[in-house]
């Protein structure tokens, strides 16, 4: 993480940097995640990106691992049907990680 974001960055709503695969990545905020929503799908969908990133109040930046793949688009599919779903991708492609599978997050 960069020198000085760490004390900025406390809640899944502001911009996160992390260090993935030695790459610096860009998070985008819960504001830009559902206007992409709003834009694309005619909802904000605000309650599946808070679920998407609701665990990085505990681990930061590696609350990916848990929900920002196949599994856990399937999961949101389950809770809040199809379109749901297409949100949590928009959501990923976002966070500039598409759809990973499961393995490649291991």
């Amino acid at each position: 993480m960069p020198k000085g974001y760490e004390a900025a960055a406390k809640t899944s709503e502001d911009f996160v940097f992390s260090g993935l695969n030695a790459n610096l990545t860009v998070m985008a905020d819960l504001k830009t995640h559902c206007e992409d929503c709003l834009k694309e799908l005619g909802d904000s969908f605000r309650h599946v990106h808070e679920w998407l990133d609701e665990l990085f109040r505990y681990v930061g930046p590696d609350h990916r691992g848990y929900r920002h793949n196949r599994k856990g688009v399937e999961e949101v599919r389950r809770r809040w049907g199809d379109k749901a779903a297409k949100a949590a991708e928009i959501h990923l492609k976002r966070d500039g990680e598409g759809l990973i599978t499961d393995e490649e997050k291991e």
